[in-house]
């Protein structure tokens, strides 16, 4: 018994839930549409960077130590 409950509440659930997302839907339907319509706008090129960058150098910068060449070559 207690088991039916639990299906039907389940499936309840299920159908507001549906019915929330269809209601959701037809109510936004005029900008959806609008918005599928629209001609796609070019992305944006977005340039992280501004300067040429020094991979080496940058890395020897923000080292935390020797690195491990460096190590390898001080212990032979």
């Amino acid at each position: 018994m207690v088991q039916i409950f639990a299906a039907l509440l389940f499936m309840s659930a299920l159908v507001v839930s549906f019915g929330v997302i269809i209601y959701m839907l037809m109510a936004n339907a005029e900008r959806i549409t609008a918005a599928l319509n629209r001609d796609p706008q070019p992305a944006p090129s977005v340039r992280v960077h501004t300067h040429p960058i020094r991979p080496r150098a940058a890395r020897r910068e923000f080292s935390r130590g020797p690195s491990r060449q460096q190590l390898l070559r001080a212990a032979a």
